[in-house]
């Protein structure tokens, strides 16, 4: 019993660096695309900056439906 609840909780660093490196990289990507808006309305590439924005408004409506 004693060896199964070790276990559990030697598991459970790993599992939270994963869900940390894994929040990070989706934060980067999420960061890096509202940046994007900017640089390519700026560069007058309107399509890029629209599907920044729809990728965003994305997250975003997922947000607000997920409560």
């Amino acid at each position: 019993m004693w060896r199964a609840t070790f276990l559990c909780l030697a598991a459970a660093p790993s599992m939270l660096e994963t869900v940390k490196v894994v929040h990070s990289i989706v934060w980067t990507f999420f960061v890096s695309c509202i940046f994007a808006i900017w640089i390519f309305a700026w560069q007058a590439e309107y399509f890029y900056a629209a599907l920044s924005i729809a990728v965003v408004l994305g997250k975003v409506l997922v947000m607000i439906l997920k409560g």
